[in-house]
């Protein structure tokens, strides 16, 4: 009815107007939608920004308690007084008593209160050591310093290398350092209130042999690396085609150096250095050889810092067996003269027994021996028989080897010449 009212060009105009209307409905629904979208996605991306850095805090407070309950753990005992005055015992037991160090001075200093907006949290307290040690003092003080549990520090260190002897600009280093060091320890004002500090579970099991060994072999503050030397006699004979072994040892004044041989040069290509178990000395192997002299040098250096080697020459000599000379036996020396017993036999009585009959007492003083004999009794003496004859109040007839002699007591037998 309304359109039939208006001009043909009015009408098209409304038609117009009337189909833009829903596209543009169409439009502003999906540009509405749009932004609907995108509003909620950022609020869902706000939100989900917001439940990580809560997320994020919890776990920053999660991991803030760990610690804290970690430097508990690890804290001096909360009353600080106590826990310094005990802390500096400790300290000075592992100086002088365990590493045998020379004390010179420790000190307590000023400590610091730490704070965490404005509330005290802990309580540091510092102290000041001087020392006299040697490298391997300081490893093992710096070994059982830090393998304690607890929260120390060193806070500084100045080290000095003492020396001797020389002149001002070569002045001869002893081995020894004079040690200045800062120790800060820390109490936290929640820490248990007592605590041992030997106590061996407070301690981390660490070994200290490798790497003070490491050290040490290096030591820059020590003396200079002493050069070892090799020795070996100058030369040493054998027999020719007997195979040899020449030993040569190796003398450091270093102790702790370790050596190490080498054959330099050989006359003799199949000779071999053998090391030997003590690694102060080794063997030098040498297959027999014909007559002649052979040279031969050996090198022997040391690890220290920095190596140091030497050098030593010797000679072996080979030679042929010499022929033995036959010499003419010697003639066998005359048999001794054998020992009669004759010139120490006496008559020491002359008795008569119950028959009536002399009866002679003879005794020979070298063996002891005593004879009681009547005429006709014999004995032995010399290896001879020895026949009583007769028997008078003062004498004794005997009867040796086709012989007779009278004898007197007191008077020895030998005065009669017998044949051995």
């Amino acid at each position: 009815m309304m359109l039939s009212q208006l001009s043909p060009r009015e009408r098209v105009l409304a038609l117009v107007v009337l189909s833009l209307v829903p596209i543009c409905l169409l439009f502003v629904s999906v540009f509405w939608f749009i932004g609907k979208y995108n509003a909620n996605n950022v609020a869902f991306y706000g939100l989900m920004s917001r439940i990580n850095e809560e997320e994020a805090k919890q776990a920053s407070a999660m991991k803030a308690s760990q610690r804290r309950h970690y430097y508990r753990e690890l804290s001096l005992p909360a009353n600080i007084g106590t826990a310094s005055n005990d802390y500096q015992i400790w300290l000075k037991n592992l100086v002088s008593d365990e590493i045998k160090m020379e004390l010179k001075g420790l000190n307590p200093r000023t400590g610091s209160i730490l704070k965490y907006n404005n509330r005290p949290v802990g309580q540091s307290k510092r102290f000041s050591l001087t020392v006299t040690a040697n490298l391997e003092q300081l490893t093992e003080f710096l070994h059982k310093f830090y393998s304690l549990k607890l929260l120390h520090r060193i806070n500084a260190m100045k080290i000095l290398p003492q020396t001797v002897g020389g002149s001002q600009n070569k002045k001869i280093r002893n081995g020894k350092l004079t040690l200045n060091i800062e120790v800060e320890a820390l109490s936290m004002v929640d820490a248990p209130i007592d605590r041992e500090f030997a106590d061996e579970s407070l301690k981390l099991n660490q070994s200290l042999t490798e790497y003070q060994a490491a050290i040490l072999r290096r030591n820059l503050f020590g003396p200079a690396n002493n050069t070892p030397v090799v020795s070996a006699r100058p030369s040493s004979s054998y027999t020719s085609g007997t195979d040899v072994k020449v030993r040569v040892t190796g003398e450091d004044a270093d102790d702790s150096d370790q050596l190490k041989f080498e054959l330099v040069n050989a006359e003799i290509n199949d000779a071999q250095l053998l090391p030997d178990d003590d690694g102060r000395s080794a063997f030098l192997s040498i297959p027999g050889q014909p007559e002649g002299k052979y040279e031969f040098t050996i090198r022997v250096a040391d690890n220290g810092f920095p190596s140091k080697e030497n050098e030593k020459s010797f000679a072996v000599i080979f030679k042929d067996r010499p022929v033995p000379k036959v010499e003419p036996p010697k003639p066998l020396p005359p048999p001794k003269p054998k020992f009669l017993h004759a010139g120490e036999t006496r008559i020491t009585g002359i008795v008569k027994d119950v028959t009536d009959q002399w009866i002679v007492w003879i005794k020979v003083r070298t063996t002891g021996e005593k004879f009681q004999l009547k005429a006709g009794d014999s004995f032995e003496l010399d290896d001879k028989q020895w026949t009583i004859v007769s028997v008078t109040p003062d004498s004794a007839t005997i009867k040796v080897d086709d012989q007779q002699i009278t004898r007197r007591p007191t008077e020895p037998f030998s005065s009669l010449t017998i044949a051995p």
